[in-house]
């Protein structure tokens, strides 16, 4: 089945970013990605790597919903990572696979009970392209809901919102199916259990130039060569060569120890 990988960037510092991401996901087998640029930054590093993105003249989080509904009325499925969800392992999109099933919808959590907007895989049906039609226009009617709580409410009724039995009542029955991503293998800051199962870091609750450097460290872009900053076929070579690879699984499982550690329960936000 098609598939691509979605992402949305804003910010200069942010902007930076994208051909690294672009690099470890393609050495991770999914190379088929699409950037939402949000503004003139991301769009110029677009232009610099050849990378495939989508202007937007105005930045919104609803342009992630927006890809998904088109995607899915394409057939196209989409795997959506923020930019700070950074691929790990060596099959994460396998995982999530393998995950997804049957199902609808495959979600990321931070405590198994709360869906993380951020990571997520739709497969491409009826049921997820009028699924995210109805969220899209329930949060442009209904601006001050969160995305997040919004994705929630509608995916699995496990939060309220404001008009959510009208919101409900436009999924026809039976409604999506979802599955819950393994926090243990789709972790963030909240813990996980081994360090050396994780496929994909998330690292919300992280914030500013504190959050900007510990994603850098993720990816390994301090250790990045000069020249592979400025060069697709370098950065390529950087990310797909053995010995740069095993120098940055051992750097980032360093990086990750702090938060091998049990998860409490946690209230959805």
């Amino acid at each position: 089945r098609p598939a691509v990988r979605v992402s949305l960037v804003f910010g200069e510092a942010w902007a930076a970013l994208m051909p690294v991401a672009w690099a470890r996901w393609a050495v991770a087998r999914m190379r088929a990605a699409v950037f939402v640029a949000m503004d003139d930054a991301a769009l110029q590093k677009c232009q610099e790597f050849f990378l495939i993105c989508v202007p937007m003249g105005v930045p919104s989080v609803l342009h992630k919903y927006t890809v998904a509904a088109l995607a899915a009325h394409l057939g196209i499925d989409v795997l959506y990572c923020d930019l700070d969800a950074v691929p790990l392992g060596a099959d994460p999109f396998g995982k999530v696979l393998e995950a997804v099933g049957d199902a609808d919808l495959a979600v990321s959590t931070h405590n198994y009970d709360c869906l993380n907007a951020g990571v997520w895989f739709a497969r491409a049906s009826d049921a997820t392209a009028k699924f995210f039609l109805v969220l899209l226009e329930y949060l442009y009617d209904h601006w001050y809901e969160g995305d997040q709580r919004s994705f929630n409410a509608l995916a699995t009724g496990n939060v309220s919102v404001s008009f959510q039995n009208d919101l409900k009542s436009r999924m026809p029955p039976p409604g999506i199916a979802v599955v819950v991503l393994s926090p243990d293998l789709f972790v963030g800051t909240e813990g996980f259990a081994d360090v050396e199962a994780v496929q994909l870091f998330h690292a919300y609750k992280l914030y500013g130039a504190e959050k900007l450097d510990f994603v850098m460290s993720l990816y390994g872009a301090h250790d990045l060569p000069l020249d592979a900053w400025t060069s697709r076929q370098l950065l390529w070579d950087w990310a797909a060569n053995s010995l740069a690879n095993a120098s940055w699984q051992a750097s980032m499982h360093a990086v990750l120890r702090p938060y091998q550690k049990l998860r409490e329960s946690s209230a959805c936000w």
